[in-house]
């Protein structure tokens, strides 16, 4: 009899995320968006990074950002990475998130009071990817196998060997 409990309970679960709404949100901007994150989405609402067509670049690093679930945006032009696309962005909690991007370009950013240490610039290749432990602790990937870790707000940098070079 429990199994029967368990196997309907997984089916009643897996039925109601087959059938989950999605709602469209139009931030404002027509840059292709590569990234978008939130780490509280009542509180912070959501982040995304982009890139320009009309100018083939990162628009100065675009920056959109919602503090009520998307409602709003307002877009911010990021100084540190001009014409630098920008492929990722992840919350440490609701004030700071960590962005990568092109050239190696890493960044830990205070979202709402415009304020970012010095950008990075730890590979000669794209950075692409990343996941942040807290605001010192970050790893990120890119293109041609590349992997780095910080643990120190990204003052120091450890190359990680993925055994890839692709």
């Amino acid at each position: 009899m429990k199994i029967r409990t368990i196997i309907a309970a997984v089916a009643i679960s897996l039925t109601s995320q087959v059938n989950a709404q999605w709602d469209t949100l139009n931030s404002g901007v027509t840059y292709r968006l590569n990234a978008i994150a939130a780490n509280d989405p009542n509180m912070i609402g959501v982040v995304a990074v982009g890139f320009n067509p009309a100018t083939d670049s990162g628009a100065y690093g675009t920056l959109v950002l919602s503090g009520d679930n998307g409602n709003t945006w307002w877009e911010q032009a990021e100084e540190f990475a001009p014409n630098l696309e920008l492929h990722d962005i992840d919350f440490t909690d609701n004030q700071r998130a960590w962005i990568v991007g092109d050239s190696g370009m890493v960044v830990l950013r205070t979202i709402w009071f415009l304020t970012y240490t010095s950008a990075n610039y730890i590979s000669p290749y794209n950075l692409l990817c990343g996941y942040p432990v807290n605001d010192s602790v970050f790893s990120c990937a890119g293109e041609h196998g590349v992997a780095y870790r910080t643990f120190d707000y990204g003052n120091s940098w450890d190359t990680l060997s993925t055994g890839t070079s692709e």
